[in-house]
């Protein structure tokens, strides 16, 4: 068979854009420095997917968001395929539903998956022939014997969690048709699921469960290797929601790493500043940069949906400095909207970030995505203001706060955003990253001093 496996525009990341328009009169040379360091980066679920289709099927990887219009338009109405893959995230919606009816009109059998048709199954089912609910990988196999034998279900939902030891790696060779590969600056790699910290905003809980799993050392060793042989000096971003859960996995998965000389960051909780000898290692390991979801600066926010956090605001200050010294990074991730967030909030996330030296910070509002317990809450309030997914975004309002307007909301988010872009932290962000580097690819591979700028 001939499979399409389609990513299709909107994908959350690229909003960005959209701010950036805004921003050119006020910040053009601040934006030089910025467009340099967007992400651009394959679907990662697509990729995995491709991996458990295997080689006995065709497989076209169409990214639209690398693709020109000519080349999307001819692929999707001239193209002949068996069976089309589309993967949704919220914000992606519109333009998936247009893709799978474009599909279906020319008798081209659609399925549909990711976290917009798991959380909306009955919506999304209107525009497909088959739905994906939760962890594809686990019930895709199925669906294709079902699939060639004629008797296909409409709707596949995952059941036991993924045994992730047992994954194919993914299919990163699909990155070189149509030249994406040229076109990535960062590597996407899981190699870990689940995340015990359930928080109500959060939807990732609902397809990969609160348990944590991962793969063995060896397929990650063995993915990265994979990127390394396709790309010189790749930046690899590890998508894990929590990578450092299973303490005595992540120290082994980082000595691993250490040998293979590349630049990498993750996605982990404040607690890693707890443990010393791991953030030698990450330091050792060329880890970059750790994204940490800080959430609120306001313990009260957190007390309800997250008691854990609640009770660790108060050693933030600390744990950064401690992480920034032993010479790793800290990205601290912000959200705005809370219950108790009043118009100081942004002023307060501002002072923090500028004085706790943070390499990079990203604030995004409050978004109850549909499937979350924060949606159903605020749904049985009165309070969701729009139901038009493509308002489900990091830069979109779409529900009524407690203390604030919406408007005062993406107002301050704006300001924001323009206070921490000034080019003196620009350029701070521009000096680490370049010391990490040439650290690790300079002339001289000796082990250096941590970057003292840090803290």
């Amino acid at each position: 068979m001939k499979i399409a496996l389609i990513s299709p525009k909107g994908a959350e990341r690229f909003y960005a854009d959209r701010i950036f328009e805004d921003l050119e009169s006020l910040l053009h040379r601040e934006l030089i420095f910025l467009m340099e360091d967007m992400e651009w980066m394959p679907n990662l679920g697509l990729l995995t997917l491709a991996g458990v289709i295997g080689e006995k099927h065709e497989l076209v990887y169409i990214d639209e968001e690398y693709l020109q219009q000519n080349q999307t338009e001819k692929l999707l109405n001239e193209e002949e395929f068996d069976l089309a893959a589309i993967s949704v995230i919220n914000a992606q919606y519109k333009r998936a539903y247009e893709i799978a009816d474009i599909m279906r009109a020319r008798g081209i059998k659609t399925a549909l998956g990711g976290i917009h048709p798991t959380a909306l199954p009955d919506e999304a089912a209107a525009h497909a022939d088959y739905i994906f609910a939760g962890e594809a990988e686990g019930t895709f196999p199925e669906f294709l014997a079902d699939f060639e034998a004629g008797k296909a279900k409409k709707v596949y939902s995952s059941g036991n969690p993924v045994d992730l030891s047992k994954l194919p790696p993914p299919r990163f060779e699909l990155m070189k048709q149509f030249d994406y590969i040229e076109k990535y600056n960062r590597f996407p790699i899981q190699a870990t699921r689940g995340c015990p910290r359930t928080c109500d905003f959060c939807f990732l809980h609902k397809i990969y469960g609160p348990k944590h799993r991962h793969k063995t050392v060896e397929q990650v060793i063995n993915e990265v290797k994979t990127i390394t042989s396709m790309v010189e000096q790749p930046f690899i971003s590890f998508t894990d929601e929590n990578m450092f859960v299973d303490r005595e996995y992540a120290k082994e998965l980082v000595k691993a790493l250490t040998p293979l000389n590349v630049l990498w960051e993750c996605y982990c909780d404040i607690s890693v500043a707890d443990d010393d000898d791991l953030l030698e290692l990450l330091f050792e390991s060329h880890c970059v940069l750790l994204l940490i979801g800080l959430e609120s600066l306001n313990p009260k926010n957190l007390e309800d949906f997250n008691p854990w956090k609640h009770n660790m605001v108060k050693k933030y200050r600390d744990n950064i400095e401690k992480i920034q010294s032993a010479g790793v990074g800290v990205a601290g991730l912000f959200i705005v909207g809370f219950e108790d967030d009043e118009p100081e909030v942004f002023e307060h996330i501002r002072d923090f970030a500028l004085e706790t030296k943070l390499v990079d910070i990203e604030v995004s509002a409050l978004c109850p995505f549909p499937g979350t317990g924060l949606y159903d809450r605020m749904k049985a309030e009165g309070r969701i203001l729009t139901e038009n997914w493509e308002k489900y975004t990091w830069i979109h309002m779409n529900f009524q706060p407690m203390k604030m307007t919406p408007n005062q909301i993406l107002e301050g988010l704006f300001r924001l955003f323009r206070d921490l872009t000034g080019l003196d932290r620009l350029i701070y962000q521009m000096k680490y990253f370049k010391s990490a580097a040439a650290r690790l690819y300079g002339k001289n591979r000796q082990k250096e001093g941590k970057p003292s700028f840090l803290v």
